[in-house]
């Protein structure tokens, strides 16, 4: 489904585009989002294979990255569109995160929204810049329902969803 969605979006967006996703949730779809459009990187090409990616702003190539929701710009032309595949909480199995989560239970979901808004900015980069994020995580309305006063009024309406042409 997650494929699915994100063939369809990038059928509605000849621009180049950014697409968020788990190393484990990049292996799973590699296979499934094939022609010369998709960018790919594993851990040791990270910085070349965006780099290459840059130089080909405007091209309408789709960058997958992980681990890449903090420290890039992706300004104007580089990328019109994103999308995030998962809303990423703090590991609880640690036991700091799994303490702070239990004395301050709002923590795990401010972790997971401060994320969020950090990759929501990769795009759209200042006042004169556009882009439009699609979180295409079922676990996004949950956490906006539990948590909105998390996220300013500026993030809550540059977010779309996938509509049910691209789904």
């Amino acid at each position: 489904a997650m494929a699915t969605a994100i063939n369809a979006l990038a059928a509605l967006h000849p621009e180049s585009g950014f697409v968020h996703a788990t190393y484990e949730d990049a292996v799973a779809l590699r296979p499934l989002l094939t022609g010369p459009r998709y960018v790919w990187h594993d851990v040791g090409s990270k910085s070349s294979q965006l780099n290459d990616f840059e130089r080909r702003a405007g091209s309408g190539a789709i960058f997958v990255g992980s681990g890449m929701r903090e420290g890039i710009d992706l300004a104007g032309a580089k990328a019109r569109w994103q999308v995030v595949t998962k809303v990423n909480y703090p590991y609880l199995g640690d036991t700091w995160n799994a303490l702070k989560t239990y004395m301050y239970p709002v923590w795990a979901d401010a972790m997971a929204a401060q994320e969020l808004k950090q990759a929501v900015g990769r795009v759209c980069r200042g006042p004169d810049d556009h882009g439009v994020t699609y979180v295409i995580d079922s676990q996004f309305p949950l956490l906006l329902e539990r948590r909105e006063g998390l996220f300013p009024n500026w993030f809550l309406q540059a977010l779309r969803w996938p509509t049910k042409e691209a789904s």
